[in-house]
């Protein structure tokens, strides 16, 4: 890799990657396997013992593996003796200009940083300006955000390397997504004409937003029975994934539809096998139940937390994506979908989402379609680039 050689002709001395604390297992292994000549170390110290331990570990190893929350505040120790390159993983968790792991990340005065991510554009392109301010603060800002989609595509285009699967995968699997259409229960329905009702009646209409989220919810999963289209659905298509003998991942940004899904499941067919993953679980807990789905052949679900599972995870034993609902960019759905389009799928992948009609999803379909257009003038239109050698910084997005 480009990293391994910075280090063996002595451009650099190490490498600090910053990533989702869950991924750095797999850096580490992966490092190991590409690169076993290089030592490696993870600094992930307790609050407690945090200024030492940097102290201890710094310029120790060739690479140094932290994660988001290490550089909130990054050490003393971090600061006075920076890394000649940090490798920022997930880069997109780095896309508010305010946050703390922005502003950490500027303390640490490198001369070489990499973005690698699949989303450098999630919202706006906003965040594609807070990327490029971080990868050469001198010649990017974030009033970038305000130039058009061609401007900055054309100073974007020296500075990004992206890979496609269709150019690194000689048999690029084909996949089908469709998006049905379903009509909300009568609970459901008496729970969204009532939750508009109500915001109409208030007298402090401050924010739409409550009330947006509450109608999405809804759309999910009436609160008061329980009762859902869109569980009914889900329901008799893992039936018919069953029977197949194939694998379905279950995606949901939120945590309920997923507890109602379990309770339906086993009242539908006790003894079908499927697991779960969310933010709750340990490290530890959650390897254990990816490996639980990757290895029982007849352990045919896995319900996901998007916000825990869309990054970092290989599950192409399944071929079957189902989102109960979306998030609201499109970049985000696309890397929890592509848990199981990658390297290694061999067969068509069904990929199915849901909008409720008549609904707030609807406008929902066309924000995340609009959102997709701006990806696509940026950085999706520049599919055959290369970085420039030359420069002090690179960008890797994608």
């Amino acid at each position: 890799s480009a990293a391994r050689r910075l280090i063996r002709f002595g451009y650099i001395d190490w490498i600090l990657v910053i990533s989702p604390r869950t991924l750095i297992a797999n850096w580490m292994s992966e490092t190991l396997r590409w690169a076993p000549e290089l030592t490696v170390a993870t600094a992930i110290p307790s609050n407690q013992d945090r200024s030492r331990f940097w102290a201890r570990i710094v310029r120790r190893a060739h690479i140094l593996f932290t994660s988001y929350e290490q550089i909130r505040k990054p050490a003393e120790a971090l600061i006075r003796n920076p890394p000649g390159l940090i490798i920022a993983d997930e880069a997109h968790r780095l896309r508010n200009y305010s946050s703390l792991s922005t502003q950490g990340i500027r303390l640490i005065l490198s001369n070489r940083f990499w973005a690698l991510t699949g989303t450098p554009i999630e919202r706006d392109t906003e965040d594609l300006a807070v990327l490029l301010s971080l990868l050469d603060p001198a010649r990017f800002s974030i009033d970038d955000k305000n130039s058009s989609p061609m401007s900055l595509r054309a100073r974007l285009r020296p500075y990004l390397l992206r890979r496609r699967k269709e150019t690194i995968m000689s048999n690029h699997p084909r996949v089908i997504e469709e998006n049905e259409v379903l009509e909300l229960t009568e609970e459901q329905r008496e729970s969204y004409r009532a939750a508009i009702i109500e915001y109409r009646s208030s007298a402090s209409k401050v924010s739409i937003l409550p009330l947006f989220n509450s109608l999405r919810t809804i759309c999910d999963y009436d609160p008061k029975t329980g009762r859902s289209s869109k569980l009914d659905r889900i329901i008799e298509l893992i039936s018919d994934i069953v029977l197949s003998d194939e694998k379905v991942v279950i995606f949901s940004y939120i945590l309920e539809p997923l507890n109602l899904l379990v309770k339906k499941i086993k009242e539908c067919n006790p003894k079908l096998d499927f697991t779960s993953i969310s933010g709750s679980m340990s490290l530890k807990v959650r390897e254990e139940v990816i490996n639980e789905f990757k290895t029982n052949p007849k352990c045919y679900i896995l319900l996901a937390s998007t916000r825990v599972a869309s990054e970092g995870l290989t599950l192409t034993e399944a071929n079957n994506v189902i989102f109960i609902n979306r998030w609201w960019n499109p970049s985000s759905n696309l890397q929890a979908r592509d848990r199981v389009v990658r390297i290694g799928q061999s067969r068509l992948v069904n990929v199915k989402s849901f909008t409720c009609k008549d609904t707030v999803e609807e406008r929902l379909d066309h924000l995340l379609k609009t959102k997709s257009l701006t990806f696509d003038q940026i950085v999706q239109s520049l599919s055959t680039t290369s970085a420039d050698s030359n420069s002090a910084m690179n960008v890797i997005l994608g």
